[in-house]
Parts: structure tokens; C-alpha cells; sequence
């Protein structure tokens, strides 16, 4: 792909401003963006979504005012470095705390269903009129838990009104329509949306919703992969074509897709991806060869790779010489890094004391914060419709089978998706299914906001003096590993 120098960028476009002119703000798709979009479709890699927010950022300093600008730079950085970002915004927004578009880019960069919204209630009591602040509203309350969808489509339709050139206030809207049932309406502005973006996935995505919300499934898949046609890597349309694929049991025409994906990545889990996909079609040579392009890319979470087979499978493969292979390959580089890992998560240490909470067991007992003076404490804010927190079980098992150190897990169960009365008897049957014989309690949202959780799983390590020292994001390989050094380093025993 050929690269134009950013100052290059900067001229052109400072010189067709000039001859355009400076009259009221548009709303239509910013030429930097549609710049941006062009020199960096849908990155994959780190690499390339780094090069993307570096474009950006020397745009953003001659154009201050592009907040589309402003929101394609926060979702390439997004993809490599969540907490720098939210710092960034953070710092911004302090500067000038009233600024409905500052509070707003804000909330998007930290995120949290329930927070975003009210974030953006503030946002929009500041700017009632400004179409981007009613735009973003309009989808967090629709992201909120209860939804505000009535709210919702109030804001979007008003967005709509005051700039129907906007991609984003009409996909605020189909997504509000949505929600409403109102399926021809809500296809209908997700097809602006899409004219008026052509690179955005998100319309796309209503629209397809909409078409099997009305039963017309042949042509979702055709405005799938006409968009998948056109953007092969995005990751969004490759993903969803996949499950189209698979319901229709033509799963072998993504594979040439995915393998294109997998080798702009050079991502481990991409080549993991891959090689599932192989399996379930039955290519087994082929499943091989991507599990050794994903320890090429420095993948060796062989536990993680195990979960691809049935026990069968798995038995059957104790006498494939490349399978043995690749077992001793992620063995030993997960030798080799361990002192790098090691340093890696102890590298930043936190001091910041540990909130109170109540919390209770699943017979209606009371457990809070109190109750664990004395004692290391880790924290797993989790929920049982959460993939990536029962990818952690296993996991946790070897940490608490392997004593955690002397510390008490609990892990704290948080935004259910079952009523209050449903929800004892519901999480703790898939306690018991999955094999959770720590300490697990039913706890509060607001417990959860409290600690700064934005997305689970958030493990918290707090020491014996009710200090939280460490906090970990997301499924890890070896967390059962990083967990035990963790809880050393607050002062516990070694695993």
C-alpha cells in the first residue's frame, strides 16, 4: 500500500479548505476521515493501527475542531492502548470539564454501559442542540442497563433533524428503530447511514439485523458480502459472515477470507481462529499449519489451544508427530518468557485504598470488605453470559487448587442478565456446573463502578491493609501464573 507523507496531507487539505471556505459546520463524512479510511481500511495488527492514529493525530493538530477526526483517532488507539487512551481524555476533559464534545469523546474512550450514559445525559444538557452529542446519546441509551430506548430515539431523531447529512445521527437512529421493532424504518436509515459512510460496518450490521428480523435472510447475506467484498479484512463483517456461513453449512467459502486476516495480522489467536475453522470443516493438515504459523507469531497458550478439540481429538493426536511438535514449541517458549512475563505484570504497581462493599452468598448471607482485614484479597468481577469470564475457570481452578497463595478469591458476580429473583439460584447452578468451588457472591453493580470496572473479567488484587495493588483486564494466558505473583508481590505466599 502506498503511503503519502502526513505534511503532504496537511497542504492539500489546508488549501482546499481555503477555497471552500469557512461557513457553518457540515456534518457530512470528513474529508480527513475519508482520507484516513482510504490509506488505512479496517486495520488488523497492531502495527498498522498504530500507523492509522499516528495519521490522525498529525491531521488532528491542523484540524482541532474534526470531532470524526477525533473519534477515528480514539478507535485505532482503543485497539492497542485502552488505559493511554482513557488517560488522554481524562486529562482533556479537566481542562474543561463543560464542553459537551470533551465529555463526550471522553465517554467513549472510558467506556462503561451504565457510565456512558450518564456521561452523555450531562453531555447533552450542556449542548441540546449540537447533533454529535445527540447522536452519541441516542446509543448509550440504548447500551445502558435498563435501556432508556424511548430516550434513545427522541435523541437520535433529533440528531436527524438537525444534520441529515450524518451517517452517525441516522445509524443512531436505525439502531434506536430497532429496538422499537420498527424494522423497515430502521433498515431504512441504516441505509443512509451507509451511503452516506460507506466504511463504517455499524449500518451494515442493523441493516442485516433488520433483513432476519424480517425474515429475509438471502439478502442480509448478499449486503454482507457486498460490504465484506469491498473491506475483505474487516474484522466485524469477516466475523459475521462466518456465522452466516456456518448456519448455511458453506463455512469453506470464508476460509480464503480468514486466511487473508490471519496473514495480515500475523496473529497468533487470528491463526488459532483459523485453524478451528479447519478443524470444523475437517482439514486436518491444515490445522496443523496454522497452529504453527500461530507459534510463528509468538503464540503459546497451549491450554487455550486444547479447548479446540474434543477429548477424542485430543487422544488421537498424542501420536501426530506435528502436533508433538507444536506442543513442545509453546512449552518451552512459555519457559522462555516467564521472567519477562513476570516483569510485565508486576510493572505497575498500584496504591489506591480498597473500597467497601457488601456483597451476599447465595442463601442470602452478608459478606463485605470488612470481613477480609488481615488478608490478601483478589477480586474476580465476572458474569456467567460472559465468554472470556469462562474462559478464566479453568484457570482460576489451578489458582485456588494450587492454595492462591494464602490469598481469598472471590469472585464477584456482576450485570446479570436474569431478575433479581432469578438470579441466586441461576448463578449459582453454573457455579456448580463449571466447577467454582471458591468464594462466589452475588454483588452489586455499583460495587463494580466503584472499582473502576469497565469490562469483565477485572481481577483486583488488595493487600492485607486493604490496598489494591494490582488490577488485570481481560482473559490472560497463565493467569493462574500471573495471579500467584500477583498475590506475592501484595504480600502472600509464592504458588
Amino acid at each position: 500500500m502506498i503511503r503519502i507523507p502526513i505534511r503532504s496531507i496537511v497542504v492539500v487539505l489546508l488549501l482546499t479548505f481555503l477555497v471552500v471556505g469557512c461557513g457553518s459546520e457540515h456534518y457530512g463524512l470528513s474529508q480527513q476521515v475519508t482520507f484516513l479510511w482510504q490509506q488505512h481500511p479496517a486495520p488488523w495488527s497492531e502495527e498498522a493501527a498504530k500507523a492509522a492514529a499516528e495519521d490522525a493525530k498529525g491531521l488532528m493538530t491542523s484540524h482541532p475542531n474534526d470531532i470524526q477526526l477525533e473519534m477515528y483517532y480514539q478507535d485505532r488507539v482503543q485497539s492497542y492502548d485502552y488505559q493511554g487512551l482513557i488517560d488522554e481524555y481524562k486529562a482533556k476533559l479537566t481542562d474543561d470539564s463543560t464542553n459537551a464534545r470533551l465529555i463526550l469523546l471522553e465517554a467513549r474512550a472510558v467506556g462503561g454501559r451504565n457510565r456512558m450514559a450518564t456521561q452523555m445525559k450531562e453531555a447533552v444538557s450542556y449542548a441540546p442542540k449540537d447533533p454529535y452529542v445527540l447522536a452519541i446519546a441516542a446509543m448509550a441509551m440504548l447500551r445502558q442497563r435498563p435501556a432508556e430506548v424511548d430516550l434513545g430515539v427522541d435523541y437520535a431523531r433529533e440528531a436527524v433533524v438537525i444534520a441529515p447529512d450524518m451517517s452517525l445521527a441516522h445509524q443512531a437512529l436505525a439502531k434506536a428503530l430497532f429496538e422499537q421493532e420498527m424494522y423497515e424504518e430502521s433498515l431504512q436509515e441504516a441505509e443512509i447511514a451507509s451511503e452516506q459512510n460507506p466504511w463504517d460496518f455499524d449500518p451494515v450490521y442493523v441493516a442485516m439485523k433488520s433483513l432476519q428480523a424480517m425474515e429475509k435472510d438471502e439478502e442480509a447475506l448478499n449486503r454482507l458480502e457486498f460490504f465484506s467484498g469491498n473491506q475483505p479484512l474487516n474484522p466485524d463483517a469477516l466475523y459475521f459472515l462466518e456465522r452466516m456461513y456456518r448456519e448455511r453449512g458453506e463455512l469453506e467459502k470464508v476460509v480464503d477470507r480468514k486466511r487473508l486476516a490471519a496473514e495480515a495480522a500475523d496473529d497468533g489467536y487470528e491463526w488459532l481462529d483459523l485453524a478451528s475453522v479447519y478443524l470444523e470443516i475437517g482439514w486436518m493438515d491444515s490445522v496443523m499449519s496454522a497452529l504453527s504459523s500461530a507459534v510463528d507469531s509468538d503464540f503459546y497458550d497451549l491450554d487455550y489451544t486444547k479447548t479446540m478439540f474434543e477429548a477424542d481429538q485430543l487422544k488421537a493426536l498424542a501420536k501426530n508427530q506435528e502436533w508433538l511438535t507444536i506442543k513442545d514449541r509453546m512449552i518451552q517458549r512459555r519457559k522462555e518468557t516467564r521472567d519477562e512475563r513476570r516483569a510485565e505484570a508486576l510493572s505497575e504497581r498500584l496504591d489506591e485504598p480498597a473500597s467497601d462493599w457488601t456483597a451476599v452468598t447465595f442463601d442470602g448471607k452478608e459478606v463485605s470488605m470488612a470481613d477480609m482485614k488481615g488478608q490478601v484479597v483478589v477480586l474476580d468481577f465476572w458474569a456467567t453470559w460472559c465468554g472470556p469470564c469462562r474462559m478464566t475457570i479453568p484457570r482460576l481452578q489451578e489458582f485456588h487448587q494450587a492454595g492462591a497463595g494464602g490469598a481469598k478469591l472471590i469472585s464477584m458476580d456482576v450485570w446479570e442478565r436474569v431478575s433479581a429473583e432469578e438470579r441466586p439460584d441461576y448463578v449459582k447452578s453454573f457455579a456448580e456446573e463449571e466447577g467454582m468451588v471458591w468464594n462466589v457472591l452475588l454483588a452489586k453493580n455499583q460495587t463494580a463502578d466503584d472499582y473502576g470496572v469497565l469490562g469483565i473479567p477485572t481481577f483486583v488484587v488488595i493487600d492485607k491493609q486493604g490496598v489494591i495493588r494490582h488490577k488485570l483486564v481481560g482473559y490472560q494466558p497463565f493467569l493462574d501464573e500471573i495471579l500467584g505473583w500477583m498475590v506475592e508481590d501484595a504480600g502472600g505466599k509464592p504458588l
